[in-house]
């Protein structure tokens, strides 16, 4: 799949095909939903008999995270169908959402998918694939067309949102528990870091969202440090 969208999005012509096909978005967008469902049952909240999950412990989270950084920068469009599926077939309450955006299913797709991001850092995700946290982000903020305000209104939303079916935040445990001050600081560095829209900008973001997660989780279930791998030549 990643490869698939390097090839595409390598030239107008191809790009121009690809945005317009609906096989290729429906493929893209609900690949996109798999993974969101994924990493929602590696919520560390959750007791181990309540999960069902492949672990994330190995070399194909890396790849995900690049599908998942890829998929945002280049087909940003996707979060329409994202949004569709996760009022379906996950359930949220959207409360938290700005009150012009609630009926957008892009909007609510985009707050899903920055809230699962979140998670991850509260424990769904090892640790070192949060290391890749400011590209992703990176990849939003050019999905919402470089619109700070626009990206702003979403990471605000993503701290809020909760399931319909619990009335717990998506976002995870440590979000729960935010306090007004922290969650005015978080805030803060996020608008400093769309202003500077750089690397070391949304590397101060990610900073700023592993201390409020408690930095490294020593009883999170993942064990293992990524390795070098010749994960694309073994494919070819």
């Amino acid at each position: 799949m990643n490869s698939l969208l390097r090839i595409s999005f390598m030239d107008d012509d191809t790009k121009a095909i690809f945005k317009t096909c609906k096989t290729s978005r429906k493929l893209v967008s609900d690949s996109v939903f798999a993974v969101i469902v994924m990493i929602l049952n590696h919520d560390q909240g959750m007791k181990c008999d309540e999960k069902v999950f492949v672990t994330m412990d190995y070399a194909h989270t890396l790849v995900i995270v690049d599908f998942l950084k890829l998929s945002v920068a280049y087909l940003p469009s996707i979060f329409e169908d994202v949004g569709s599926n996760v009022q379906q077939n996950v359930g949220v309450r959207l409360d938290s959402c700005s009150d012009g955006l609630i009926k957008c299913n892009w909007y609510v797709g985009a707050v899903v998918f920055t809230a699962v991001i979140l998670l991850g850092s509260s424990g769904a995700l090892p640790p070192w694939a949060i290391e890749y946290m400011p590209e992703i982000f990176q990849s939003m903020f050019l999905a919402c067309a470089s619109d700070g305000d626009r990206f702003l209104s979403i990471i605000q939303a993503s701290v809020d949102i909760k399931f319909e079916r619990n009335g717990k935040k998506i976002a995870g445990r440590y979000f729960e528990k935010l306090s007004d001050s922290s969650r005015t600081n978080f805030l803060e560095q996020a608008i400093i870091s769309i202003r500077a829209n750089n690397t070391e900008g949304w590397r101060r973001l990610k900073g700023a969202i592993k201390n409020l997660c408690g930095g490294k989780k020593k009883e999170a279930l993942y064990n293992l440090k990524p390795a070098m791998t010749i994960w694309d030549a073994s494919r070819m």
